[in-house]
């Protein structure tokens, strides 16, 4: 169905190379680019507070959540404190999706997926994740928030290819 035709697709383009690394290999390294990312969001965000606000590296958190009443005192801006916002969403969203991106890349690994189906599909869901965290932080009407949308359901389709094609591997391994 859906799954072997997006698998097919990415296949047909041979073997994606990215510095180098392709296949299980570029798998692997795409866990610690969607990582990198997430530490690009952290800068931006911290970047973004101490330039309105003041950051307090002892109590981070205590910074980011006083920013709300920052905004009602007039302090900072609203549209200010949406940057930061956007910035840290990004950041949190990459946090909550990591442990399903190293699962499948994982999954997919151990169970014999296709050197090229793994890598070709990593590559893809980096470059989803990338153009994820683009759109969240640049989308500030309801339209282009729409392509946020996009690409978050675009990176989840892509791990799914990567579970049902473990799935798959296993239980033929298993029926042997």
């Amino acid at each position: 169905g859906m799954i072997a035709a997006a698998q097919a697709f990415l296949e047909s383009f041979g073997a994606f190379e990215v510095l180098g690394l392709s296949g299980n290999a570029l798998g692997i390294a795409s866990i610690p680019a969607v990582w990198l990312l997430m530490v690009i969001c952290v800068v931006n965000r911290v970047r973004l507070v101490t330039a309105v606000a003041g950051f307090n590296n002892m109590t981070p958190r205590a910074t980011l959540a006083a920013l709300p009443s920052m905004v009602e005192s007039k302090k900072i801006s609203k549209s200010d404190f949406l940057r930061i916002e956007t910035w840290n969403s990004a950041h949190l969203n990459i946090l909550e999706n990591l442990p399903m991106q190293i699962a499948a890349v994982l999954a997919a690994i151990v169970t014999g997926v296709s050197p090229i189906t793994v890598g070709n599909v990593a590559a893809a869901y980096v470059l989803s994740r990338v153009l994820f965290v683009f759109f969240y932080v640049t989308a500030f009407s309801n339209t282009t928030s729409y392509l946020r949308s996009m690409t978050f359901g675009v990176g989840n389709f892509l791990l799914a290819v990567l579970f049902v094609n473990a799935i798959v591997n296993a239980n033929a391994a298993k029926n042997q």
